[in-house]
């Protein structure tokens, strides 16, 4: 089980690794486990750095009225879409076909939200600083499904491909 310490204020915070299009290296960044987030978001420019461009974030889907966020004015994003990278890694687990949100005006904070958390059972110790998560037994989907969102263990991957 994976367990991440909370920074000084009291945060925890997951390393989240994400493929480039068609590159076998992943990057990756510190998400900060958020629930109060309903989506798991990521910024425009860590995108583009990825090779993303503009066009491919167009092709997601735009969020239209009351699914767009709002800045803390109260006022909407209008420029919102979910997009789907096609793998990511969250501590022992890897994910396909995982939905994003991003804005083309608004430089999103890496959140990691509850869409993303409800794969997970979550135990945080207060009294200890850290937290642990694992796969929800179930959730995950059919194995190397490229069509659907999914998320597996590593270790159950490793052990189908040495059968």
């Amino acid at each position: 089980m994976p367990e991440v310490k909370f920074n000084h204020r009291g945060f925890a915070y997951v390393r989240v690794y994400i493929r480039a299009p068609d590159a076998p290296p992943m990057s990756h960044l510190a998400y900060k486990v958020d629930t109060g987030a309903n989506r798991t978001t990521i910024g425009k420019d860590f995108l583009f750095d990825l090779g993303y461009d503009e066009a491919w974030i167009i092709s997601g889907e735009l969020l239209t009225g009351d699914d767009r966020p709002t800045v803390a004015t109260g006022e909407p994003i209008d420029d919102c879409y979910i997009v789907s990278l096609p793998e990511i890694c969250i501590g022992d687990y890897v994910g396909y076909n995982w939905p994003f949100l991003t804005s083309l005006s608004v430089q999103f904070r890496n959140l990691l939200g509850t869409d993303t958390m409800s794969f997970f059972n979550w135990q945080f110790e207060y009294e200890n600083d850290i937290c642990r998560y694992s796969l929800i037994p179930g959730k995950r989907k059919t194995l190397f499904n490229h069509k659907e969102q999914s998320m597996h263990s590593l270790d159950d991957l490793s052990n189908k491909i040495s059968e």
